[in-house]
């Protein structure tokens, strides 16, 4: 079976942008995996900056800052190898 890329829109308004942009709020992206003990292994791409996640944790969190646009914006996660994803989510922090 192949694994399954999923993609999350989003949408950041100017004052919540300007916020992160300052330094005030920090946008932390969390991903909650079904914990099965396994490594997970999955490509990150967050408006086109991509970055390898690697864990055998059942959470994983990164400040993504850097990596947001105002307006809308995305989230893909393309598994490389099985993996089930129980949650995804961007906070201010």
């Amino acid at each position: 079976k192949e694994p399954q890329v999923k993609t999350y829109l989003f949408e950041i308004g100017s004052s919540t942008f300007k916020k992160i942009r300052n330094g005030d709020e920090d946008a932390v992206l969390t991903i909650k995996f079904v914990d099965d003990k396994n490594k997970k292994r999955a490509r990150l791409n967050i408006n086109g900056h991509i970055e390898n996640v690697e864990t055998d944790k059942a959470m994983f969190s990164k400040n993504i800052n850097s990596k947001l646009s105002e307006g809308n914006n995305f989230v893909r996660l393309e598994p490389l190898e099985d993996m089930e994803v129980a949650e995804i989510k961007i906070e201010l922090a």
